[in-house]
């Protein structure tokens, strides 16, 4: 038996955070800031699977590759009441994981 799938999400994640209110800036400035997290996500596997007989017992072995793909845009902004101000910092990062497996699946007893 051969499977297989594949995936892709899209992702969008914003908070706002104001821990110390009016620490470093006055009224009506303020100390908020924002942090941004946007990626999309591809990914996918392929299986194989082939039963045979392992010392007597019914035995089901399956291999395959699973990989996955993150394209990220990141950021931390300073804000007031929402709006922002100024970029302290934006990012790009690219990961790029696979994984390959052996799996062999055998029932020795009923119980």
């Amino acid at each position: 038996t051969l499977t297989a799938n594949a995936y892709v999400i899209g992702y969008d994640f914003t908070l706002f955070n104001d821990f110390t209110y009016f620490l470093d800036f006055p009224p009506p400035i303020g100390d908020q800031f924002k942090q941004a997290d946007n990626r999309m996500i591809y990914g996918g596997s392929v299986n194989y699977s082939l039963p045979t007989t392992l010392f007597g017992a019914e035995s089901i072995w399956s291999g395959g590759l699973q990989t996955r793909y993150d394209d990220i845009k990141v950021g931390l902004f300073r804000t007031t009441r929402t709006v922002t101000r100024f970029t302290v910092r934006q990012d790009y990062v690219d990961e790029f994981s696979t994984g390959a497996y052996i799996e062999n699946r055998t029932e020795w007893a009923p119980w």
